[in-house]
């Protein structure tokens, strides 16, 4: 090589994407969990001991789920916490959700 080469230097870093897109991606999960079982917002927040409006800013992006949630939310709603980062199911890991906690698909879905 000769010393008339120029160093070109790559990003090999992976595009991160911001702290408020990564929140509201993982909210969008969350209530996509949510939504596929009979539970609404209140009993979520019920179960964890936090109010509807707390689930209501993670769902929507604008909070971001402390870690010490994450297990009991994932349990109730049947998702493996790998899901709601990735979006990738490790479904093998975790037990499919019972068919009496599936929402109906005539049921009308609302917002708790």
């Amino acid at each position: 090589m000769d010393k008339t080469s120029i160093l070109h230097i790559v990003n090999t870093q992976p595009n991160k994407p911001s702290k408020e897109g990564f929140d509201a991606i993982v909210g969008a999960r969350l209530k996509a969990a949510r939504i596929r079982t009979i539970f609404e917002r209140i009993d979520v927040a019920n179960k964890i001991g936090v109010p509807k409006e707390t689930i209501r800013n993670w769902e929507r992006g604008l909070a971001v789920m402390p870690a010490a949630y994450w297990a009991p939310v994932c349990e109730m709603l049947y998702i493996d916490p790998w899901e709601l980062l990735v979006g990738a199911s490790r479904r093998s890991l975790m037990p499919d959700l019972p068919p009496h906690l599936r929402r109906q698909a005539t049921t009308s879905i609302r917002s708790a």
